[in-house]
């Protein structure tokens, strides 16, 4: 028997076992995705211009279950987030994934994740830099535009030093506290944004797994 839900978005990077499915459906459906991601077996997604993509997840996933309350509707869907050990891991590993390749949101993760001196002004030109020097990697994906930067700290201290001396990145003129804009789970998981001329079906895809 197969098992089949709807899926919001996923990230499932080319040649590597790591992934992040969000799906929604009722009970049934969404138990047999859970026991399918914990035991490892590999999940057919189908994304919303109809390409096949194979996702596994590997061990040690991790899974999170919760329900949407659907006006006019009795029972509520079942809601599912799974995230890989890798992407659990992320920016311990010289990797940092982000599902958004706005540079405010890239630079401020990197920026964390690494606990680097910097400001928020510097994003375009931190993220300009990752990008013309290949460590700012595209990723396949659907309801997403994921994306991973590979870089060390020590890389970005070289790169951040170079900017401020040769003043490609303006010293901040004035002593006290940085802010930052705030980033929380919501702009995460929340719903992609798509132009009002695309098509309804771009929005979403299928996620199927053998149960």
């Amino acid at each position: 028997m197969h098992i089949e839900c709807k899926t919001q978005r996923a990230l499932h990077p080319r040649h590597e076992c790591r992934g992040f499915p969000r799906g929604v459906g009722n009970d049934a459906e969404i138990s047999a995705f859970q026991a399918a991601i914990q035991s490892d077996l590999p999940l057919q997604a189908i994304d919303p211009k109809g390409r096949y993509h194979t996702l596994r997840l590997g061990e040690k996933a991790a899974t999170y279950r919760g329900h949407i309350q659907l006006p006019g509707h009795t029972r509520p869907l079942r809601h599912l987030l799974a995230f890989s050990r890798r992407i659990l891991q992320n920016g311990t590993e010289g990797s940092v994934y982000l599902l958004d390749r706005d540079p405010g949101l890239v630079w401020a993760t990197v920026v964390s994740f690494l606990g680097l001196p910097a400001t928020p002004e510097w994003a375009q030109a931190g993220v300009k830099w990752l990008s013309d020097s290949g460590k700012l990697i595209e990723m396949e994906g659907y309801g997403c535009e994921p994306i991973v930067v590979k870089t060390t700290r020590e890389e970005m201290l070289t790169c951040i030093g170079e900017g401020v001396r040769n003043k490609a990145l303006p010293f901040p003129e004035y002593d006290g506290p940085i802010f930052w804009p705030q980033y929380g789970l919501k702009d995460i998981v929340s719903p992609a944004v798509f132009d009002d001329n695309e098509e309804d079906d771009e929005t979403g895809g299928e996620l199927k797994a053998a149960a």
